[in-house]
């Protein structure tokens, strides 16, 4: 009778076991969703008390120039060099009783979780467009097309590093910039331009991505040139309350004209194209800005004259990779984190890439966005962990020459031109 129960007990608990098996094989895809966020929570948690350089010396003091001088009240006598909208929220920061490096770390990682979520959704949009399936978020997280693409971007390297580290707000501007370039790809004009300038509100480096834009201009002829007076505008739009505190408004251009003239330095912690020449701000400056707006010039040209597609995803996705690139390698003046906005956009065009029927070029892609990783990685290294054991000079070889070979497939090898169709997966 014993034996009979426990036989009994041990095929209950297998049909258990069995039913368990079934639903973990039926919903791996949204398990993978949340265990990739819980690991992203995770590690971002693990790093929580870890003080940059730059919170010690900047990041904080702000925090207490607006604490102490009545929060608020204090947005008509800003301070530091970033940007109007992001002190009004240092200010509403000195609101909350939390801990301010905390503060400053939950903001950008809110914004990394949102990055992630459109870059998957970028690429869950592109697949779902060729395959025809649904496009709503709530299959998207049942899919891989989108949750690869979100986990990877959530557990980047130089993503997790820039706010859970450095306490750094890039992922607020990039997200922006993914957003707006996902409206644009969806023909939605307006909106696209409205948080480009939301972008360009938080951070100056906005303007890496402006090129391309002017590249759809000039290729699609589907918006107006006047909808770049969104930037400014959008940038006074969210400024009105500082504005209302007593904040004068040429400080809304101050603050660009600052930035633009902060560093002195031909390259600044990052190996740009101007490391191998010599740092000489003076001379070498708009050399490097003529240099650049000539290179970016020649892909304009090769763009009209060719007529490459840019309803491509594929199209799309290089170019606009390629021309954020030329601005980080060849202007002056770069930091190690400048390079975030392409480091993303190459990843999301991984992932266009891995799901597309012609998968020629996935090697290729997957080098460049290794390498660019790579080398960011070591200038976080660098400066966050005082980290000397690396060659610059074969780090700037390594970054130039992938350069040239990604330049190389796009316009020598006709990358531009090529056809692609996606597969469901």
């Amino acid at each position: 009778m014993n034996l009979k129960k426990k036989l009994d007990a041990l095929c209950t608990s297998r049909e258990f076991e069995k039913k368990v098996i079934e639903w973990i094989v039926g919903n791996n895809v949204l398990i993978a969703f949340f265990v990739l966020t819980f690991m992203a929570i995770l590690i971002r948690f693990s790093a929580r008390n870890f003080e940059s350089g730059d919170f010690i010396g900047s990041l904080s003091p702000w925090y207490t120039h607006f604490k102490t001088h009545g929060g608020f009240a204090a947005l008509k006598s800003p301070i530091g060099d970033y940007n109007i909208p992001y002190q009004f929220l240092i200010a509403l920061m000195t609101y909350i009783k939390v801990k301010p490096l905390y503060l400053f770390k939950i903001l950008s990682c809110i914004f990394d979780f949102l990055l992630a979520i459109y870059s998957g959704k970028f690429v869950y949009y592109i697949s779902s467009e060729r395959t025809g399936t649904s496009r709503s978020f709530k299959d998207a997280i049942s899919n891989m097309t989108f949750v690869l693409p979100y986990g990877v971007v959530l557990l980047l390297p130089t993503v997790v590093f820039n706010s859970a580290l450095w306490g750094q707000c890039d992922a607020i501007y990039v997200f922006f910039i993914v957003l707006s370039l996902f409206l644009v790809y969806r023909n939605s004009y307006f909106l696209s331009f409205v948080f480009l300038g939301c972008a360009f509100a938080f951070k100056l480096q906005t303007v890496f991505i402006l090129p391309f834009f002017f590249y759809l201009y000039f290729r699609e002829k589907k918006f107006s040139i006047l909808f770049l007076l969104f930037l400014p505008l959008v940038d006074i739009l969210l400024s009105i309350p500082s504005l209302c505190m007593g904040l004068r408004f040429s400080k809304l251009i101050d603050v660009y004209i600052n930035q633009a003239d902060a560093y002195h330095y031909v390259y600044l912690n990052y190996p740009s194209f101007w490391a191998m020449i010599g740092d000489n701000y003076d001379y070498l400056k708009f050399v490097a800005i003529i240099v650049t707006l000539i290179i970016l010039f020649v892909g304009l040209l090769y763009v009209i004259r060719k007529k490459v597609d840019l309803k491509s995803s594929d199209n799309f996705l290089s170019l606009a990779c390629w021309s954020v690139w030329t601005c980080v390698l060849f202007l002056p003046s770069m930091h190690e984190r400048y390079a975030y906005l392409v480091e993303v956009l190459i990843v999301i065009w991984f992932f266009v890439e891995f799901w597309s029927k012609d998968r020629k070029n996935l090697g290729m892609v997957c080098v460049v966005a290794c390498v660019l990783q790579l080398i960011t990685c070591m200038q976080y290294g660098r400066y966050l962990f005082n980290n000397s054991y690396m060659n610059f000079g074969l780090t700037l070889m390594l970054h130039t020459s992938t350069y040239i070979f990604f330049s190389y497939k796009l316009f020598v090898k006709g990358l531009l031109e090529k056809e692609e169709t996606i597969d469901e997966f």
